[in-house]
């Protein structure tokens, strides 16, 4: 918790300074740092963490999971501020990233309308993307209704419906577990 203050604030105080430091890390053993960093930078100005994230030389970018991880961040934050915005930059993503970031916008979408959120999803085109979007949408709706989530995962199909009712019964699961 401590380290995630020291960057966040780093990040507050010197963007560009916590960013060039992100060059160096070892994105297996550091992703916490660099979602620390970029999470605290994209609260403020999401367009710099999003120019920062398509950077080419940018090795964060380049790891598959840490690309995806810190995407979903940016869209996230965008998505509180800007979500008509966050969803466009997010249309925009490399295949290694989109993922991430359609599952940030999209699963801060659903905290306010569910539906709206599902219907932004299904408009993806079927595959990880589309995919991870419905769970993380499943998620965000079974943390406030649990059995409307769980009926709404259940329309869907194949592995759609099986990755939404998954992540619908792990949150209700959770969240009550009784």
């Amino acid at each position: 918790m401590l380290q995630h203050m020291m960057m966040t604030r780093w990040a507050q105080e010197d963007p560009e300074g916590a960013v060039a430091s992100l060059n160096g890390l070892n994105y297996k053993r550091s992703a916490f740092e660099s979602t620390s960093i970029i999470g605290s930078i994209a609260v403020e100005d999401p367009e710099f963490a999003a120019k920062w994230l398509a950077d080419p030389d940018n090795a964060a970018a380049s790891n598959g999971w840490t690309g995806r991880m810190l995407a979903s961040t940016v869209g996230r934050e965008w998505a509180r501020q800007d979500p008509a915005a966050a969803l466009a930059w997010a249309a925009t993503l490399p295949d290694s990233q989109i993922a991430g970031g359609y599952v940030g916008v999209i699963g801060v979408l659903a905290e306010g309308d569910p539906g709206r959120a599902s219907t932004l999803a299904m408009g993806l085109d079927p595959g990880s993307a589309r995919n991870e979007a419905l769970g993380e949408i499943a998620k965000v709706w079974a943390r406030s209704a649990p059995e409307d989530a769980l009926d709404w995962a259940r329309s869907l199909e194949g592995a759609e419906q099986q990755r939404a009712t998954q992540q619908a019964v792990g949150i209700w699961a959770q969240e009550d577990p009784v």
